[in-house]
């Protein structure tokens, strides 16, 4: 038999951990307000929603929808609406269009022990810690003709990074933890 005070902290545990596996961004293009991007860690799964707003939603209607296979990322697909136009992506178009996306969720599924992190792959990249200052993280990425780095800012173990900075050929890309 569990103690009353057992239970509730066993209650405030798992709500921690479920909270814990949802987080949300606002996306900044450069220094523009660009949208809004949520992921959620599931069992199997992450799924990652995504639409544009603010000010540049006013001129650029973007949403997307991704789920990224953690078993079989071949199974991974993603689904965008850009100005009307729809598109469905494979594993491989999204790597080839989209590579950021399994990037960033790669690494955050591999920082479990921030310490031994050093490299990463996924498909044909490479993610390679280039440095670490506290809990700030830049990765330097190998392989990719758009992505060039991503760094993880204010990233403790069991949390989410409080801003994520994707460098890529296009521009810059931050994500900021609301």
């Amino acid at each position: 038999m569990i103690p009353k005070k057992g239970v509730l902290v066993l209650f405030l545990l798992l709500v921690n951990f479920l909270y814990a596996l949802q987080v949300k961004y606002e996306v900044y293009y450069g220094f523009f307000p660009a949208g809004i991007i949520e992921i959620d860690f599931q069992n199997e799964q992450v799924v990652v929603k995504g639409k544009s707003s603010g000010i540049l939603g006013w001129f650029y209607k973007y949403r997307l929808y991704m789920v990224f296979n953690l078993k079989n990322p071949e199974k991974s697909f993603l689904i965008e609406d850009e100005n009307g136009k729809h598109r469905e992506l494979n594993y491989n178009k999204i790597l080839h269009k989209k590579a950021w996306l399994p990037l960033v969720i790669k690494i955050l599924l591999s920082g479990v022990d921030l310490n031994k992190l050093k490299t990463i792959k996924v498909a044909n990249y490479r993610i390679i810690l280039q440095k670490r200052e506290g809990n700030n993280y830049t990765f330097k990425v190998e392989g990719s003709k758009k992505v060039r780095k991503i760094q993880l800012l204010g990233w403790k173990k069991g949390f989410f990074p409080k801003k994520i900075v994707i460098e890529t050929s296009e521009g810059t890309l931050v994500l900021e933890k609301t």
